[in-house]
């Protein structure tokens, strides 16, 4: 069985979530997972230190990383929304 399986299940899932936003598929979420779990076995590996702490962090950092992008997306698309539409770029207005 896998060290913190509960986060294994559920935060690929929230993750693939930020990034789509939707819930049709989960295969990005659980490469995400998967590839954040490869990372904290190998750093548990080279630094020699406990494997699952490891894994939880790399899994949660993955997940913060992701709510950043998903947040700066939501803010530039609103901005570009909230942008004065007689003003496009190009346009000079002759």
């Amino acid at each position: 069985m896998l060290p913190c399986t509960e986060f294994h299940l559920e935060i690929p899932s929230v993750r693939f979530y930020l990034i789509v936003g939707s819930v049709e598929t989960n295969a990005s979420g659980w490469g995400i997972g998967l590839a954040a779990s490869m990372v904290g076995i190998t750093l548990s590996y080279k630094l020699d230190l406990p494997t699952a702490p490891l894994i939880v962090v790399s899994l949660s950092v993955a997940f913060f990383l992701l709510l950043i992008l998903r947040i700066g997306r939501m803010q530039r698309t609103e901005s570009s929304m909230n942008a004065d539409p007689s003003k496009t770029e190009g346009e000079t207005g002759i």
